[in-house]
């Protein structure tokens, strides 16, 4: 996506015009330095991958987070350059297969 706000001299533009819509779960400090430039949704309050946490009470703040965050991408569905063919395709390569350990008794 960096490269098609590249193609369209979005990357310094307001972040209404951005293409990419960062989310931060954890601190943010490992994002890249264009990244941390950028409005970013703080969802770190509801990072949780427990399947309990469907039955807490912060769940539904999680899911009003969740349909804020799905307006705000709405309304940028206007902005959004038409698809081109000569859009850029890059495919990360592979991360090496890890082995798992199995316990020994």
């Amino acid at each position: 996506m960096q490269h098609r706000e590249a193609m369209f001299d979005l990357s310094t533009a307001p972040d209404a015009r951005r293409l990419v819509y960062p989310i931060r779960l954890k601190d943010g400090t490992r994002f890249p330095s264009d990244a941390k430039k950028t409005q970013q949704q703080d969802m770190k309050e509801w990072n949780v991958s427990s399947p309990a946490f469907e039955q807490t009470p912060a769940y539904a703040g999680f899911e009003k987070q969740v349909g804020t965050v799905a307006e705000e991408l709405a309304a940028k569905l206007e902005l959004v350059p038409d698809w081109r063919p000569d859009f850029p395709v890059l495919r990360p390569d592979p991360e090496p297969l890890h082995r798992a350990d199995v316990p020994r008794l």
